[in-house]
């Protein structure tokens, strides 16, 4: 998905005829963002930019050796907030599957890069290493197709009567 794609998906979300006009939009327009800065990231590496703030807030080694967790966490923190807004309001299967795409997606983006840091902070890239970052990797992908699977159920349960189907498993 290129940046244009992802703007004009958050754009529809955001201008969805269907939504009861105030809350509801303006937490789906919060939701659609934080997707959007997700995917961002994982184009443009935002995360390694906080590489330097970690390093003075003391990572740099160890389970910490990828710095950027400790001010990641805090954004972390932030992004999460805006999908327990989406969760509360979402159809008991939509938040099924947000909730476990959440938690795959940090479990991966914080806990597997954590652990694969402190392998590589003890063993360098070799054997463990390579797999850890690969494992992460596959769980933070698998995590987002499981919000962006719950984002579909939810539009498709509010679309009923619009002519908008999209077709979930």
């Amino acid at each position: 998905m290129g940046l244009r794609d992802g703007w004009v998906n958050v754009e529809s979300i955001r201008t969805d005829p269907i939504s009861p006009p105030n809350r509801r939009r303006r937490v789906w327009g919060l939701t659609a963002t934080a997707i959007l800065l997700l995917s961002l990231d994982d184009m443009i590496s935002i995360h390694e930019r906080l590489e330097g703030f970690g390093l003075t807030m003391g990572g740099g080694s160890g389970f910490l050796h990828f710095a950027w967790v400790i001010p990641g966490m805090i954004v972390a923190a932030g992004l999460l907030a805006i999908f327990a807004l989406i969760i509360r309001s979402a159809s008991a299967p939509a938040r099924r599957s947000f909730a476990l795409g959440i938690a795959m997606f940090f479990g991966g983006a914080f806990g597997l890069e954590m652990v694969s840091g402190a392998i590589l902070s003890s063993y360098g890239p070799y054997g463990f290493y390579a797999t850890f970052y690969h494992v992460e990797e596959l769980l933070e992908a698998v995590g987002m197709v499981f919000v962006l699977c719950a984002a579909l159920k939810e539009l498709s349960r509010h679309g009923r009567g619009s002519g908008f189907h999209p077709a979930v498993a």
